[in-house]
């Protein structure tokens, strides 16, 4: 029995990295082929269809015959929403949460980690010894540094995703934290005077505040703050639609400066309404823009919630939507508001941040199904 869990867990994770691979390697300017790349994500994804084929099986009874209904509802929806959108993400996400069912979450935090730094560490390599470039991106008349991934917001996201899962390992074992709020300012730091990102900067030292908390308490006592966690997107959709509605239509001196302070997002969320409206289905918004505006102009949505409402559609939103209420609150109840609480941080970033539903970033996706082996008398939840 224990060489099936381990077999299982390897088999995933080794589709996993190379995803990982092939997807990040796509954020950088290091010189590879595209098709080299589609091949190892195509692989990774074969390697997890393969987990699910040997190892996950069904039981035939009610719960589970509701449970599989679902999912085949879910799988429909993010194939056509995959197709009418353009992009792989939707089908790729499903592929691997699914996939990630009672895989040791733990082996999925420490894969990722290690593929995504290893990653990290070839690219900074690659950008010192001038074998790759960086993005020249300018704010307010200061250069942004990259080093050698496309955005400098990309590079933030990822020092980020990578910390949280860090962070979770650290909470859990009761790891030393002292060495890691000092990565913490430093990494910070780094991103906000070098790479100028602000978000990505801020979202790191929130990090410290947030380690210390989950760090020393067993519980949480207000059904205020559980009702947020267990409710974080939809909260986050609703904020995020009221806002930029507002914006549209009685922008406010508040709502322009906002819109300033987040390098004009909300503009671009209301010109992606405005030419293209909210999809059922989905929408290839980015390649139809630029065939109707091929001036090299700028164009980007930058809202993990406006890229359902409008990009991946409003039927693969509703579905997440209700997949993810579902799983959260079944991890608060079984005990479990460690991760909850990093998905309220990432929550609060999709505002204005895209990765949410990126597994090359958001590693916390495949948390969902999988096996997080934590022990009920260690960590409790007080209602």
């Amino acid at each position: 029995m224990k060489k099936i869990e381990v077999n299982k867990n390897n088999l995933f994770c080794m589709g996993y990295s190379l995803f990982l691979i092939g997807q990040i390697l796509g954020h950088t300017f290091i010189n590879i082929l595209p098709l080299f790349r589609y091949f190892l994500i195509a692989i990774g994804i074969v390697l997890v269809l393969l987990k699910i084929a040997v190892f996950d099986h069904i039981t035939f009874n009610k719960s589970s015959l509701i449970k599989v209904t679902f999912l085949m509802v879910y799988l429909t929806v993010s194939l056509i929403s995959t197709k009418t959108s353009g992009s792989i993400i939707p089908i790729v996400a499903f592929i691997l949460i699914i996939g990630a069912y009672d895989v040791d979450f733990d082996s999925i935090v420490k894969i990722f980690i290690y593929t995504a730094t290893l990653l990290l560490i070839i690219t900074f390599a690659f950008y010192s010894l001038g074998l790759i470039s960086e993005s020249t991106a300018l704010r307010n008349g200061i250069v942004r540094h990259s080093f050698g991934y496309r955005h400098p917001t990309d590079l933030t996201a990822m020092f980020s995703y990578i910390l949280m899962g860090d962070m979770y390992l650290c909470i859990k074992y009761k790891r030393i934290i002292y060495p890691r709020i000092i990565l913490y300012l430093f990494l910070g730091f780094f991103s906000l005077v070098i790479c100028n990102a602000r978000l990505g900067s801020i979202t790191i030292f929130m990090l410290i505040p947030v380690l210390l908390f989950l760090y020393q308490k067993n519980s949480l006592g207000a059904k205020a703050p559980l009702f947020i966690i267990k409710n974080n997107f939809n909260i986050g959709l609703l904020l995020s639609i009221i806002i930029t509605q507002l914006f549209a239509t009685h922008a406010t001196n508040f709502l322009v400066h906002l819109n300033q302070l987040i390098s004009y997002r909300l503009t671009y969320q209301v010109m992606a309404v405005k030419l293209f409206g909210y999809s059922l289905w989905g929408q290839k918004i980015y390649q139809t823009y630029f065939q109707m505006f091929d001036n090299g102009s700028w164009f980007f949505i930058d809202s993990s919630y406006y890229v359902f409402l409008i990009q991946y559609g409003i039927v693969l939103l509703a579905l997440w939507c209700t997949f993810f209420y579902l799983c959260q609150k079944r991890q608060i109840n079984r005990g479990n508001y460690i991760i909850p609480v990093f998905f309220l941080i990432i929550c609060i970033d999709s505002l204005i941040e895209q990765h949410l539903y990126s597994p090359e970033y958001n590693v916390f996706l495949l948390s969902l199904l999988a096996n997080l082996k934590f022990n009920p008398s260690l960590i409790r939840l007080k209602y």
